[in-house]
């Protein structure tokens, strides 16, 4: 089955940040950009297209205060995918 996703990518140099920001964070960088690294593989096995985006975190923390959103995973997402749109396939990494 294929399919096409979108996958919310942390700059390194912002992970403090975002783990001080969302409570679900608790995981090292580097433990959380192997996790990542691993489901993007899952799903490229699975036939599944995945495009990890590069999420700012000062850029999130405004699109949730506009939509008056919760800090969460799913939120997170949801940024993840609207990057996606505005910026195109050009700037994502796969």
């Amino acid at each position: 089955m294929n399919g096409i996703g979108v996958l919310p990518l942390y700059k390194q140099s912002q992970w403090n940040r975002w783990q001080k920001l969302c409570g679900d964070m608790s995981s090292s960088f580097e433990v959380w950009f192997e996790h990542h690294r691993q489901m993007l593989e899952n799903f490229k096995v699975k036939g599944i297209t995945v495009h990890a985006v590069e999420v700012d975190i000062d850029a999130y923390i405004v699109w949730i205060a506009a939509g008056k959103l919760p800090i969460n995973g799913e939120t997170r997402n949801q940024f993840a995918i609207h990057t996606f749109k505005t910026i195109g396939d050009d700037h994502s990494n796969n």
